[in-house]
């Protein structure tokens, strides 16, 4: 191949790749101004129906709807922003989380009987899917982020728990040394600090807004405590934890409440069993959840294989 030729070839690679990124950022802006609308549009609904009952089941709704769509903004914001370190797992993560922050939007008001659907539903599912159907082609999009590096939405949240920092209230020593003699009886801790509450479907909220405890904050990390609902299984859906935030550990933590029924609805056993190391590899710590990048950072103990 002559020189000239292989020039050629140089720069129409390049061409192709400078494009590519400029229909993948172009993409991602219409998304964002998009899903910017879909507030606006929520956000004048909500004054509306305010005007007549803060309370009723469209106006929770669509407060569910608000919040969703502030975290979809976020989260758009920080792919198209030139500053930020991500990789191309991180950036199909995060779009799947739009897209079902969308749908869960638009399932509530559904469910809740507000059949008026503006056409910016419609719209931002479609941006939504071209994202994700080019994310998906090019598994290597995404901003680089060298291995060992915590990402910046964790940089001082998780360092300032490390053990080497924090002192222990409970040490389990079997000659007695320690506060306790055997783990069990340590870890009974997580009884004596507990978030409670019982808000639930059948008494106003939405499976959303039923959530004892909700996390969007990234790089979120709570340890020894109890999270949980009372509502009990007669008043239907009720959450205790709801997590949206990315790069969050719960370590000791017990959550409680009655959940949901798998009775006449799932028909699989609920677990599959892995025949080799090689099927299950993509399923650990590190593979599944890159934890190797953020979770030593926490000092929490962990394997990351298998």
């Amino acid at each position: 191949m002559s020189l000239c030729a292989t020039t050629l070839f140089f720069l129409l690679a390049m061409a192709t790749t400078i494009n590519s990124s400029l229909q993948d950022i172009k993409v991602l802006e219409m998304a964002q101004s998009q899903v910017l609308q879909a507030r606006n549009w929520i956000q004048s609904s909500m004054r509306f129906h305010g005007s007549v009952s803060q309370f009723d089941l469209t106006s929770v709704a669509l407060r569910d709807c608000g919040k969703l769509y502030e975290d979809s903004e976020f989260r758009l914001a920080y792919l198209v922003s030139g500053e930020s370190n991500y990789s191309g797992d991180d950036a199909r993560t995060w779009l799947r989380g739009v897209m079902a922050n969308h749908l869960s939007c638009l399932d509530g008001l559904s469910q809740k009987g507000y059949v008026k659907t503006h056409d910016v539903g419609s719209n931002l599912t479609m941006l939504l899917d071209e994202a994700l159907v080019l994310y998906k082609k090019s598994p290597g999009k995404g901003q680089s982020m060298p291995r060992g590096r915590r990402p910046i939405a964790s940089v001082g949240n998780l360092a300032s728990w490390s053990p080497a920092t924090s002192k222990a209230d409970f040490t389990v020593a079997q000659d007695g040394s320690g506060t306790h003699k055997d783990a069990v009886a340590a870890l009974a801790g997580l009884d004596k600090t507990i978030v409670t509450g019982n808000r639930n479907v059948m008494q106003g909220s939405t499976t959303l807004s039923s959530a004892t405890f909700d996390v969007s904050g990234d790089g979120f990390w709570a340890r020894d405590m109890t999270f949980e609902n009372t509502a009990g299984p007669h008043r239907h859906q009720a959450v205790a934890l709801k997590v949206s935030s990315d790069l969050s550990i719960f370590y000791r933590c017990s959550f409680k409440g009655n959940g949901a029924s798998t009775e006449n609805r799932v028909n699989w056993p609920g677990f599959h069993v892995f025949k080799s190391s090689v099927e299950a590899s993509p399923f650990t710590v590190s593979q599944f959840i890159h934890g190797e990048r953020w979770i030593p950072a926490s000092g929490v103990p962990f394997w990351p294989g298998i």
